[in-house]
């Protein structure tokens, strides 16, 4: 038997195997983990735990070692490969997000500035539309085609939308403009509309053909209210637009249509005040003459002017039945009464008896309408209600309103522009002789004013209501009445030609208010035409003092007059002061001299103190007047101060009043606006209506 040699390699091998399986079910045999880190730092255990035993062979171990690492290696790959991969897809992920949120944004971005900008463009669009209303207001246009109101729908339609969603300023802009349109747009067309009515019952009164007076009275006071309540909506919104969006000339258009619509105001109350007397002017209930006596104010009274013609207007029912124009000359000829004048018509026009053509030389229109009345009731046998005075200034004015008046009989044709030519082209001529009647060429004039009058379109028998208005408020017109409730209404208007009283007003009032009243009036005695060559500056000058208050008044005449004949020549003038009675009268002077006795009058008339004196003007030559007078007071703050200087219907001047005060006061409150420096305050005027100046006074800190 051959021996059986063993294999080394295979013993070995057994061997090892014997005793690795003895290590492993040894409990005693320690063990080691070997652990690797990865590129992210992490640990991780190798998977077969490495056996602590006894050194195997350099071979075994080394195979066993590299399989270990490799395996190792490329789990840690795989991991790191799946961490990578995960990354990726968790930024591409994210990348994507925001992309569309981006793209999102941008979409959204361009979406709302398009629509801001349709918005936008739809505002000046709206706002260029607005302007173009104010033009036609301005301009007047009532009967201008108003633009479609879907000019500013789709602003109107985006504000719908916007509005519940964005709380913008612009917004709040757009919706005021919008209804600054609404606005416009109904007092043009109110207006329009109010034309139409109101000429419709001024024709229908002068043609004999009116409708109910009392229903054509209740629209237009209907109407009158709704453009009340426009134009205090249009004022309220006005002042809530903020106006740097608009154009310089919308601005300055805005600022005159705001000043315009607070006169219309004004114009619309004294509207409805006339339209509740109207009826009884009209005779509705019983006839009613109304005597309209016309003055040249060229030759100045103190009403007005010189009385040149008269006129008789009749109504009955509220209709014009008859009118009847005369000469003033040619009624003093059939009255059979002598009058003795008053001392003043003696003294100064030399005149023994009193004529209807000197019966306004009262200042105060109701106190000369009764003297009217007497006379013009003599000569014409014919009741008088009330006394309409309007100058030569007011006939021409209503000739412009109403157009060229043709007179076929003379060849001639009267306008506003040659109507003053053509009256003193026939002055010298008493009286025309057309179809063998003898005319007046003045009277002449009126009649066929009042047919011209009556045969206007509606629209433009507005316009002559219009200047009616205007120059009521300015005094070439006054009215007065022996109704009681219409005289009123004539007074309360400012209309009635009174010698005002007006207490201190309430802005200024206070326990201790000071009223200075002064009335300046003149009466041409020169038996001329010279006054529309006078120019005449009037300044005041007023101190008040720990007492008194001072007053200065300086009056400069310059005589412009080319030609000593008539109708110029000098100006010759009786000049009266009407001062509160309890005002003390210092000095007048004349050219810097004392006035002569015997050319100064000083006495009491009602409520009034009246200072008189005559002065003489050459051609081409200044006379200047002065009147000084004082007002006791009692000196305690705070207390005011209230000058009221009332002028003269068928006058025009220029007038600056400077007042000053004590150091030791100030100023609170000064109406109108004055330039102040250090204690004066310098107010100035172009007079053609009533004005007065006041401020109120309180204890200075000095």
């Amino acid at each position: 038997l051959s021996p059986v040699t063993p294999n080394p390699l295979k013993s070995a091998e057994n061997s090892a195997n014997d005793q690795l399986d003895i290590k492993e079910t040894s409990p005693q045999t320690p063990t080691t983990e070997v652990v690797q880190s990865n590129q992210f730092g992490e640990k991780t255990p190798i998977n077969q735990p490495i056996l602590v035993t006894e050194p195997l062979s350099l071979e075994l171990e080394l195979q066993h070692l590299f399989a270990e690492t490799r395996g190792s290696q490329k789990h840690t790959r795989q991991q790191l490969k799946a961490r990578l991969t995960k990354k990726i897809i968790s930024k591409s992920r994210r990348h994507k997000a925001l992309f569309y949120l981006g793209f999102g944004l941008l979409a959204a971005g361009v979406v709302g500035a398009g629509l801001w900008g349709v918005f936008s463009t739809s505002y000046f669009w709206t706002l260029k539309t607005w302007e173009s209303d104010l033009q036609a207001l301005q301009t007047n246009q009532t009967q201008t085609v108003i633009p479609k109101p879907n000019q500013f729908k789709p602003l109107e339609w985006q504000l719908k939308i916007y509005e519940p969603i964005l709380k913008d300023e612009f917004l709040n802009e757009a919706k005021t403009l919008i209804a600054l349109i609404r606005d416009t747009r109904s007092f043009l067309q109110q207006s329009g509309e109010l034309q139409q009515n109101s000429g419709r019952l001024i024709g229908g009164v002068l043609a004999g053909q009116s409708e109910d007076l009392a229903e054509q009275i209740l629209k237009i006071t209907t109407q009158l209210q709704l453009q009340t309540t426009t134009i205090a909506d249009f004022l309220a919104e006005s002042k809530q637009l903020d106006q740097k969006s608009l154009s310089q000339s919308a601005r300055q258009q805005l600022a005159e249509q705001t000043q315009r619509l607070t006169q219309e105001a004004k114009k619309i109350a004294a509207t409805t005040k006339v339209l509740k007397i109207l009826p009884k002017v009209l005779g509705v209930e019983s006839k009613q003459n109304l005597i309209v006596i016309v003055q040249d104010q060229r030759e100045l009274r103190p009403t007005g002017g010189f009385i040149q013609a008269v006129g008789q207007l009749h109504f009955s029912r509220g209709l014009l039945t008859e009118s009847i124009f005369q000469s003033a000359y040619e009624l003093d000829k059939v009255r059979a009464s002598k009058i003795q004048p008053p001392d003043e018509i003696k003294r100064f026009l030399g005149e023994n008896l009193w004529f209807l053509r000197d019966s306004n030389w009262s200042v105060d229109l109701p106190t000369s309408a009764k003297q009217i009345r007497f006379f013009v009731q003599e000569s014409t046998n014919q009741p008088v209600d009330g006394v309409a005075a309007l100058t030569f200034e007011g006939v021409r004015r209503l000739i412009q309103a109403s157009g060229p008046l043709d007179l076929p009989e003379l060849n001639e044709q009267v306008t506003e522009r040659n109507f003053y030519d053509r009256l003193e082209f026939h002055a010298e001529t008493q009286s025309l002789t057309i179809s063998n009647q003898s005319v007046d060429y003045l009277s002449l004039i009126l009649t066929k004013l009042v047919t011209k009058i009556s045969q206007l379109n509606p629209q433009d028998q507005a316009k002559i209501i219009e200047a009616l208005y205007d120059l009521a408020e300015s005094q070439p017109l006054q009215l007065t009445a022996t109704d009681v409730e219409v005289r009123r209404a004539w007074t309360e208007l400012g209309w009635g030609g009174e010698v005002l009283q007006p207490p201190c007003p309430s802005e200024l009032a206070t326990t201790n208010c000071v009223i200075d009243r002064l009335y300046q009036v003149d009466a041409n005695v020169g038996i001329n035409k010279v006054n529309p060559f006078i120019e005449k500056k009037v300044t005041d000058h007023i101190e008040v003092g720990e007492t008194k208050i001072s007053h200065q008044r300086n009056i400069t005449y310059r005589n412009q007059a080319k030609l000593d004949s008539w109708p110029q020549g000098e100006y010759r003038a009786y000049l009266k002061f009407l001062l509160d009675k309890t005002a003390e009268f210092q000095s007048l002077l004349i050219n810097g001299q004392p006035a002569a006795t015997d050319q100064l009058l000083q006495y009491q008339e009602q409520e009034n103190q009246v200072i008189g004196v005559v002065i003489q003007v050459p051609r081409q030559k200044s006379v200047t007047v002065e009147l000084k007078y004082q007002l006791s007071h009692q000196y305690q703050a705070p207390f005011a101060y209230f000058f009221f200087n009332q002028k003269q219907a068928g006058t025009a001047e220029v007038q600056d009043i400077l007042l000053s005060y004590q150091p030791t006061l100030k100023p609170r409150l000064i109406t109108p606006d004055a330039d102040l420096s250090s204690q004066l305050l310098n107010f100035h005027f172009q007079r053609e209506t009533q004005s007065f100046v006041g401020a109120a006074f309180e204890a200075s800190a000095k």
